[in-house]
């Protein structure tokens, strides 16, 4: 994970709609996300009702954040 500071739900919500999504994601060996656009709007609702006290749906939208941010410096999607 970045050394950055940690984004709000509102920052992140920004991000995901500033970039393009990819149709799929892995976040890591165990995790496969089939419909990355399902996911970071069902990810962002429940944390805009709970609140970051939902802290593993907090955490998957930072990993596939990272992901993404990923796959931008490998040229692998556009920035």
């Amino acid at each position: 994970m970045s050394t950055e500071a940690t984004p709000t739900i509102e920052e992140l919500e920004a991000f995901f709609n500033s970039v393009k999504l990819p149709k799929q994601l892995r976040l890591h060996k165990a995790i496969l996300i089939s419909d990355v656009q399902l996911f970071v709007k069902g990810h962002l609702n429940v944390l805009k009702s709970k609140g970051v006290e939902m802290g593993g749906f907090y955490e998957h939208l930072l990993q596939a954040r990272e992901a993404i941010l990923k796959l931008q410096e490998e040229g692998k999607l556009p920035q």
